[in-house]
């Protein structure tokens, strides 16, 4: 087991301030590992029984019918029983319980958000959420929790909880880290074509797969082109128009700028990459440079 003291260490001084602790990044960056099995020990070491823990992993078929937000809501009412007693409710995946027309339909109320609202009045239940799409909940915070979430941000391995875990020696260890990145299962592959093979598992059949279902993809080969080269042009300058015309001209694929927009944008949402905008503009200069669905030029950073 990796130690990722920064995130469980910002878990425990968060425990029972009053909000929602929602854990979130990349899909396979730890987060589960992170809230279930780190955290989870630390409170058992504390002295909490099991039965005050209450684990629902919605990626798993098992606990399907609970992505319904009226199951899970009676689910849990059901382990939190006795009021004389604390229990912590941790959800992992929680875009799982979010229907595609809550997801389509903005205007449409996120039930889910009203289930978790409901239990943070319950005062003997402390919430860790976790979700793998910005989207539907960073963003969410300020405007469905008013105030009562609180975002912890998991990345992949960083270099030094690698090169701590790894055994090797600092030079090995960052050429390494270099090659194949901070993914935490890939500490457990010995060869190297295990780990490209699943660095490519990973795009083809879990990243591109929520992305292609989730927001109904009509143009997935476009997709892959536009994550290649985003991930080949990483610090530079860049915008739709331009990754429109490169896609034209290289592979005499017709695509236009709003489609890439989108793309661009269910990949920031999905954590895959991340987007710096220009530091070089001041003042009132900054509103004459729109955001990147529009025209703005801006560096991607490949997570």
């Amino acid at each position: 087991m990796i130690k990722r003291d920064q995130y469980v260490n910002a878990l425990i001084e968060k425990q029972w301030n009053g909000k929602i602790k929602i854990l979130t990044g990349i899909r396979r960056c730890g987060k589960s590992t992170i809230l279930f099995d780190l955290f989870k020990q630390y409170l058992l070491n504390s002295g909490i029984k099991p039965n005050q823990i209450i684990e629902i992993p919605l990626d798993e078929n098992k606990y399907e019918k609970l992505r319904n937000s009226d199951e899970l809501a009676a689910y849990v009412r059901s382990k939190i029983a006795d009021s004389s007693r604390k229990y912590y409710l941790m959800i992992d995946e929680i875009q799982y319980a979010i229907s595609s027309d809550e997801l389509r339909n903005k205007d449409l109320p996120v039930k889910i958000y009203g289930v978790l609202n409901e239990f943070l009045h319950m005062k003997n239940v402390d919430i860790y959420v976790t979700g793998s799409n910005s989207k539907l909940l960073s963003k969410d915070v300020s405007t469905e929790f008013r105030g009562r979430g609180d975002v912890v941000h998991i990345y992949p391995l960083s270099f030094r909880e690698f090169y701590t875990s790894s055994g090797m020696e600092k030079r090995d260890a960052y050429d390494e880290y270099i090659m194949y990145g901070g993914m935490p299962y890939l500490s457990v592959l010995k060869k190297d074509e295990d780990k490209y093979a699943y660095l490519s598992q990973l795009f083809d059949e879990i990243y591109f797969k929520d992305i292609e279902e989730r927001y109904q993809i009509e143009l997935p080969n476009v997709l892959g082109e536009m994550t290649s080269l985003l991930c080949s042009s990483v610090g530079s300058l860049t915008n739709a128009t331009k990754i429109s015309k490169t896609i034209k001209s290289v592979q005499n694929i017709n695509v236009d700028r709003e489609t890439i927009s989108k793309y661009c944008s269910y990949l920031l949402d999905s954590f895959l990459f991340s987007e710096a905008v220009r530091y070089d503009i001041k003042g009132k200069k900054y509103f004459e440079y729109p955001r990147l669905h529009q025209e703005e030029w801006v560096n991607f950073i490949a997570l």
